[in-house]
C-alpha cells in the first residue's frame, strides 16, 4: 500500500464529501461537510487542508485553519469557531492551527495515516512559527463508563492512561495535552462535550 498525502484539490470534493459517511456514521447528518464546505476551504487556506490517497482513491482527510483562542478560557464551540464548517474564521495571523477534522476510512485505519497527518499538520506551525496546535476531540470510548464517569473524570483517566481511549489515546501520543473539558462543543455522545487538547510548538520564537 503505497499512501500519498497532498493538499485539497477541486477534484476531490465529491469523493471528500461521499468519505464523512464512511468516517463518522454515527454524527448527525446536518454536521456533514458537503462539497460547499471543501470549495470553501480550499479557496480560503488549502495549505491546511491535506488529503490521503491510495492510487487515485481518496481514502483519508484532515484539515483545519488560524485562529486566535484563549487557552484558559476556550468556551467555543464547533461550528461557530469555524464559520459553520466553512472556515471563513480562518485567521492567516492567528496563534494557532485549528485542527477541525480529521478522518480515514476504516478499511486505512492503523496503516499510519493519521500520524503522517498529524506530521504535516506539525510541520504547518513550525513554517508558520504558529504557537501549536489546538483541537477540540470527541472521545470514542466514553459509551463503556458513561454510568460511572462523567465527561470530566473520563479524561483525567485517559490523561493518566488509566484508561485508553483510540481518539484521545492516540493524540497524547502524539504529543498533545488535554487542556479541559469543552461543554456544549458539539452534538455528539459525551454529552455534547469535548477535550480541549494542545501541542506546544517546540520551535516557537516570539
Amino acid at each position: 500500500m503505497a499512501i500519498k498525502i497532498t493538499q485539497i484539490k477541486p477534484d476531490f470534493f465529491d469523493a471528500l464529501a461521499a468519505l464523512q459517511y464512511d468516517c463518522f456514521p454515527h454524527i448527525p447528518a446536518s454536521e456533514y461537510f458537503d462539497q460547499r464546505h471543501f470549495e470553501s476551504h480550499f479557496k480560503l487556506f488549502p495549505e491546511g487542508s491535506f488529503v490521503a490517497l491510495d492510487d487515485n482513491q481518496v481514502v483519508g482527510f484532515a484539515s483545519g485553519l488560524f485562529c486566535d483562542l484563549d487557552l484558559n478560557h476556550p468556551g467555543h464551540k464547533l461550528m461557530e469557531s469555524t464559520g459553520q464548517g466553512f472556515y471563513t474564521t480562518h485567521n492567516p495571523d492567528g496563534k494557532f492551527y485549528y485542527a477541525v477534522d480529521l478522518g480515514v476510512h476504516p478499511q486505512y485505519r492503523k496503516s499510519g495515516i493519521g500520524s503522517q497527518f498529524y506530521n504535516l499538520r506539525k510541520a504547518l506551525v513550525e513554517k508558520y512559527n504558529k504557537q501549536g496546535i489546538v483541537a477540540g476531540a470527541v472521545p470514542v470510548g466514553y459509551s463503556k463508563f458513561q454510568k460511572v464517569l462523567s465527561p470530566g473524570e473520563y479524561l483525567k483517566k485517559v490523561a493518566s492512561h488509566e484508561i485508553y481511549d483510540a481518539t484521545l489515546s492516540f493524540q497524547l501520543k502524539n504529543g498533545f495535552k488535554i487542556l479541559s473539558l469543552l461543554s456544549n462543543y458539539v452534538e455528539n455522545e459525551f454529552n455534547n462535550s469535548a477535550a480541549l487538547i494542545y501541542w506546544a510548538n517546540p520551535k516557537f520564537t516570539v
